[in-house]
């Protein structure tokens, strides 16, 4: 089973002590989905194309659909049966779901809604798999495209597909909004992969650099793959809340938050981005030194059972430690002992603090509560 880690708004109802099959603690959110700032309705500018198997190949061949190929989940989540029945469905002309994507200026699409679908019809058409297990066409099994007659190649060419496309000066909140709404495939997206295709750029490749370093691997033992993406949504919670101190943060909007942190991200320069790259590894390095396999993680429970990595401890230890100096990290890694037992205290005695990283972790007031909890801590110690 596959459960999307996302932004506190999904995970409403969880139970915050679960751990899903991404490594990390769900959140749960205990107040109702809220819209600070409406949007006005006029904003929304989506207009309907169709266009014909081949175009769509066609565009995908020169870069003109960007189906996002560093989505972690792109490639490898449908079996070959499943592509197969999807290919059969055109030949059989079963209409397919429509397809959502988001237009920029030069008319570049980027697929939000059926990047599967889009990947597995252009991965048959050019060759890369043969049909099996088929239900229907069962003569066909084993044949690739190149194997079919012409006019079974020209049924699935000119096959229709309705493309909504959300026209390139929509404001970032709204396609946020609508694309949670269309969101409709068998796995959804979660807010990290919707984040992910609404910011091309280097931000992409630099979440990717640091998620995938040995300092983040080592402090987070390796329990967060990069599947879904969320690897990445933790370091971008790092650059969220470093960039920007905790205390300017006002909205209950996290997703908002971390989307606009990408951008920002997007318009760095190199000297910028090595230095948000050093400190991060730093971090990662000193939260591996001072809590070692139980960096970023809840006290261990009954019958010394590890917990899963904590999102939000993440994010307040590793801003937290990449603000402390090197000298200041020397005495926290001597005390390690004494810094996991105030951190256990602080759970225990606080319930301010432990509803802070476990309840509607975007609230302003619970972020200022466990920044400002895990700053004492420090304190205390250097």
């Amino acid at each position: 089973m596959s459960v999307s880690v996302t932004s506190e708004t999904d995970s409403q109802f969880r139970n915050p002590l679960v751990e899903d099959d991404t490594g990390l603690e769900i959140e749960q959110d205990d107040t109702e989905e809220r819209i600070e700032h409406p949007f006005e309705p006029e904003k929304v500018k989506i207009r309907t194309v169709n266009i014909v198997v081949s175009q769509m190949v066609e565009r995908i061949k020169f870069e003109e659909i960007d189906l996002a190929p560093d989505f972690q989940r792109n490639r490898g989540i449908w079996s070959r049966e499943r592509k197969s029945r999807l290919i059969e469905s055109l030949l059989l002309r079963i209409p397919i779901p429509v397809f959502y994507v988001a237009a920029d200026r030069n008319e570049v699409w980027s697929v939000v809604d059926g990047v599967q679908r889009m990947s597995t019809i252009d991965e048959y058409v050019t060759g890369q798999f043969p049909l099996e297990r088929l239900q229907y066409l069962t003569q066909l099994k084993g044949c690739r495209h190149d194997a079919l007659t012409r006019p079974l190649q020209r049924r699935i060419s000119e096959t229709q597909l309705i493309v909504n496309v959300i026209e390139p000066g929509t404001p970032d909140e709204v396609m946020q909004n609508v694309f949670l709404r269309i969101n409709t495939g068998g796995m959804r997206l979660n807010g990290q992969e919707i984040r992910h295709a609404l910011n091309p750029g280097p931000v992409r490749n630099y979440l990717k650099t640091l998620a995938e370093s040995n300092e983040f691997i080592e402090a987070t033992d390796g329990t967060i793959p990069p599947k879904r993406m969320d690897d990445r949504e933790c370091v971008l919670r790092f650059l969220a809340f470093y960039i920007e101190p905790p205390e300017k943060y006002t909205t209950s909007d996290l997703d908002g938050y971390l989307g606009r942190t990408m951008k920002r991200v997007n318009n760095m320069s190199a000297a910028e981005l090595s230095g948000y790259e050093a400190d991060f590894r730093k971090a990662m390095r000193a939260a591996h030194c001072i809590f070692g396999e139980d960096a970023f993680r809840k006290p261990r429970a009954e019958a010394n059972r590890r917990r899963p990595v904590n999102k939000a401890l993440f994010e307040t230890w590793s801003v937290s430690l990449a603000s402390c100096s090197s000298k200041e990290i020397e005495f926290l890694i001597e005390r390690s002992k004494d810094v996991k037992r105030r951190l256990s205290e602080l759970m225990a005695e606080d319930t301010d603090f432990d509803n802070a990283i476990s309840y509607s972790t975007g609230l302003p007031s619970r972020v200022r509560k466990r920044f400002q909890a895990i700053e004492q801590i420090i304190k205390g110690f250097v």
